[in-house]
C-alpha cells in the first residue's frame, strides 16, 4: 500500500472524530442558555412581568407600584432592544392588568431562559428603604437557578440603593381565612408547609422577583420613580442579566447609530 494512501485513510477517521466534536459542541452551546458563558448562540429569551396594572395599582403611596414597575419595564425593554444576543418579551403592556395565572400561563407558552418580575415594596414607617430580591423556594425545581441570578442581581445592585437583602417569601396564616407576607433569609430555616409567591408556582420557568423601591419612602421615589432613575434601574438590570449569562454588555448606542 502506498504511503500516500496510509495517509488518506488515516486522515478520513480524524476528520470524522472532528466533526463529531464540532456538531456536539455546537449544538452544546446552541441549547445552554445562560451557563456563565459568552458562547451561546442562540438568543437569550427573557420575559419581564411588571406587576399589577389598568386599576390595580399594587401598594400606594409617593406614587403607585404598578406605575412605578412599568415604567421600568419599558425602560428594561427598550435597554435591552439594544443586545441582539437578546430577546425580551413583557407579560402584558403598560396600563393593562393581568391575572397571575394568565402571566404564567404566556410564561409557560413561551419558555423563556428566566422571568423578572418588578414590583415595589410599601413600609407604614417611611424611613424604610432597600432592596428586596425573591428567589424561588428551595423545594422548587428552579430554585438553583433562580438563587443564581438572584444574587447576581444583589451584586450588581450594591452600592446602588441604600441596602440589599436576598430571600424567599411565603404565605403565612394569619387570622382566620387571610395571610400576611414572611420574608425569610436565605441563612434562615425554610418553611416547609408554606405557599410562596403565586407566580413562581405556577411557572415552568425560574423567576426572580425584585422590590428596588419603597413607594412610601420619600428618597427611593425621588431616586428611582421619574424617567432618569427608570433607565439607571434598567442599566443595572441589563448589566446583571449580561454577567449571569456570561456576556459582555453592550453599550447604548450613540443617537445616529442603528441598534445592534
Amino acid at each position: 500500500m502506498s504511503s500516500r494512501r496510509q495517509k488518506k485513510q488515516l486522515r478520513e477517521p480524524l476528520i470524522l472524530i472532528l466533526a463529531a466534536v464540532f456538531l456536539f459542541v455546537s449544538l452544546g452551546t446552541g441549547i445552554a442558555g445562560c451557563t456563565g458563558t459568552a458562547e451561546n448562540i442562540r438568543k437569550i429569551r427573557i420575559v419581564i412581568d411588571a406587576a399589577y396594572g389598568g386599576d390595580n395599582k399594587g401598594n400606594t403611596g409617593l406614587v403607585n407600584e404598578s406605575d412605578y414597575s412599568e415604567g421600568v419595564t419599558d425602560a428594561l425593554m427598550e435597554r435591552i432592544s439594544y443586545d441582539s444576543r437578546f430577546t425580551a418579551l413583557r407579560t402584558h403592556e403598560a396600563q393593562t392588568p393581568l391575572a397571575v395565572s394568565d402571566a404564567a400561563a404566556f410564561i409557560n407558552t413561551e419558555q423563556p431562559e428566566f422571568v423578572l418580575s418588578i414590583h415595589a415594596a410599601y413600609d407604614p414607617d417611611p424611613s424604610v428603604s432597600g432592596m428586596h430580591i425573591y428567589a424561588d423556594v428551595p423545594s422548587s425545581e428552579n430554585h438553583e437557578q433562580s438563587l443564581g441570578l438572584a444574587q447576581q442581581l444583589q451584586k450588581t445592585f450594591e452600592g446602588q440603593v441604600s441596602s440589599v437583602d436576598v430571600g424567599y417569601m411565603y404565605y403565612e396564616p394569619y387570622t382566620e381565612g387571610t395571610f400576611r407576607l414572611k420574608r425569610v433569609g436565605l441563612e434562615d430555616e425554610q418553611p416547609s408547609d408554606l405557599e410562596t409567591w403565586s407566580l413562581m408556582k405556577q411557572s415552568e420557568i425560574p423567576v426572580v422577583i425584585t422590590e428596588m423601591i419603597h413607594v412610601s419612602n420619600a428618597d427611593d421615589v425621588g431616586r428611582w420613580a421619574n424617567e432618569q432613575g427608570y433607565a439607571d434601574a434598567a442599566e443595572l438590570y441589563y448589566q446583571a442579566f449580561c454577567a449571569y449569562c456570561g456576556f459582555e454588555p453592550v453599550p447604548v448606542p450613540e443617537p445616529e447609530e442603528e441598534k445592534a
